[in-house]
């Protein structure tokens, strides 16, 4: 059994760049089916919700943080047309290989108005080069399990500075019931290579709460929001929320 209190230094096949784009982009599209199941959408959807009934934005400019194939990016413009917003969002993502597919399953598989709202941006999260609150809300979604303490923080930092409104990080609770579920998920389940290594791998490499706070607090946050939502996610927000 691996010893869960602490993070782990394992890597993701994931952040190999040499993996080869075949089995990346097979695991990209496997993702989407995990965060559906498991309730990822649903965390940071309802924590939109709670920011939408205080604030009624009528306009929102979003950046999302490590997108991958841009899923979580698709179900927030989904979310903000059905209530009414006017919104844009960026979709950044470091490796060219993802933003080239994100973007070519977006044309392929999303409508038009959807589509037309969602700009996929090659780029470093490490160096977010906007001016300050060029957007209204900064998202990342099991994006920060990749980085370490110091650069959760780094980012985390940038992302408070970039958003007008506030920020969501949505990310992994580190638990022994999280790591043997979704061993044993993606071992019964027909999943890729790529996922049934990196998946466990994600859930050593997450967070229990103080780490999160922690890294909320070296970011600037005095009071750092974070709560727990099924399956097994933490969301970290400065958001004002009902």
């Amino acid at each position: 059994m691996p010893d869960l209190r602490y993070r782990a230094s394992s890597e993701e096949m994931m952040d190999d760049p040499t993996v080869s784009i075949e089995i990346l982009e097979k695991a990209l599209l496997e993702l989407p089916r995990i965060n559906r199941w498991l309730g990822g959408y649903r965390a940071t959807l309802r924590t939109l919700d709670a920011y939408w009934r205080v604030a009624r934005p009528t306009t929102l400019r979003v950046l999302d943080v490590g997108t991958g194939i841009g899923d979580y990016a698709v179900r927030i413009v989904e979310w903000g047309l059905l209530r009414g917003i006017d919104i844009h969002l960026t979709a950044l993502d470091l490796n060219p290989d993802t933003i080239r597919f994100a973007r070519r399953t977006a044309e392929l598989n999303l409508p038009p108005a959807v589509r037309s709202r969602i700009e996929f941006t090659e780029g470093d999260a490490l160096n977010l080069d906007w001016p300050p609150a060029s957007f209204d809300i900064c998202t990342s979604a099991l994006f920060f399990h990749h980085l370490s303490e110091e650069d959760c923080a780094s980012v985390l930092e940038q992302m408070l500075l970039l958003s007008s409104a506030g920020v969501i990080v949505n990310d992994i609770q580190r638990n022994v019931i999280a790591y043997y579920g979704i061993l044993l998920a993606t071992r019964v389940l027909p999943f890729s290579t790529m996922v049934r290594h990196d998946a466990p791998v994600s859930v050593r490499r997450a967070f229990h709460r103080s780490e999160i706070e922690a890294f909320g607090i070296q970011a600037g946050l005095s009071q750092p929001t974070v709560r727990w939502h099924w399956a097994f996610r933490w969301i970290l927000t400065n958001l004002p929320q009902r």
